[in-house]
């Protein structure tokens, strides 16, 4: 249950920061992470809530499944990662992919604890909530350190280091 709510809030962060390097489409890009996570996010709710992909009875696939999701959103992003346009710009289908991928898999893994309309309107806002302070913080380390070529990518890095973390 723990782990579930670290994942909405890495999963904010990171999203939010990744989508400070998209400047000049920032409210429509925010808007379509809230609709994207909201629909992929209830997705994998109903599915888990419904029983209908069991994971409980092996409690190894959820570190797996989220090491393999948190490498694949690393490695598009590096793929699709243009200075002036962003992260997410119209030749970043992966990314996209890899995002939605993501947000399924957090509804998923979310499901197997919270069971209610509360819990998920509770774990949306808090997925807002952490959207937005990613932006911000991201905003500022971008413009703290504006001439390290690693600063876009380090969201993701520690995405992907959580993800090895909970492996152990």
């Amino acid at each position: 249950m723990f782990v579930s709510m670290i994942e909405i809030m890495l999963a904010g962060l990171v999203t939010g920061a990744a989508c400070i390097y998209t400047s000049h489409k920032q409210k429509m890009l925010t808007m379509m992470f809230m609709l994207l996570f909201l629909c992929l996010f209830y997705f994998g709710f109903l599915v888990s809530s419904n029983q209908l992909i069991f994971g409980q009875g092996i409690p190894w696939v959820f570190p797996i499944l989220r090491v393999i999701i948190a490498f694949a959103l690393i490695i598009a992003a590096f793929m699709a990662y243009i200075p002036y346009h962003g992260f997410f710009h119209t030749k970043s289908n992966y990314t996209w992919l890899a995002v939605s991928s993501l947000f399924f898999f957090i509804g998923w893994h979310a499901g197997h604890w919270f069971s209610s309309l509360y819990s998920f309107t509770a774990l949306f806002i808090v997925y807002v909530i952490f959207f937005i302070g990613g932006n911000t913080i991201q905003g500022l380390i971008h413009f703290k350190w504006r001439q390290k070529s690693i600063i876009p990518f380090t969201p993701f890095i520690i995405l992907l280091l959580f993800s090895f973390l909970m492996l152990l």
